[in-house]
């Protein structure tokens, strides 16, 4: 037979344990904090502006460096133009 004192503390302990279980997920601290999630809204692309344009006739008074010149701004401009419409279509859920 057991010793009515060991019995005591067997149901103590008990006790305590189930009270340190039912209770450790509300103390506070140790709930995972809340998060806030954010949601990227879709960005429309703009459309392309109408550029005016020039004939090859018009070009001919311009020297070849003049001319290589307003090219290369041409095509950085296209490049920078198409690697913005990608961006924005990042936003969208869809991206090709």
């Amino acid at each position: 037979m057991m010793d009515p004192r060991d019995l005591l503390t067997a149901a103590v302990g008990l006790i305590v344990t189930t009270l340190a279980v039912a209770l450790f997920p509300t103390l506070p601290g140790c709930a995972l904090p809340e998060r806030e999630v954010y949601v990227q809204e879709p960005v429309p692309v703009p459309p392309r502006p109408d550029v005016p344009t020039v004939a090859a006739g018009e070009l001919e008074c311009l020297s070849d460096d003049a001319y290589r010149a307003l090219a290369e701004r041409d095509a950085v401009l296209e490049a920078h133009i198409a690697r913005l419409e990608r961006l924005i279509r990042t936003t969208h859920e869809d991206v090709d």
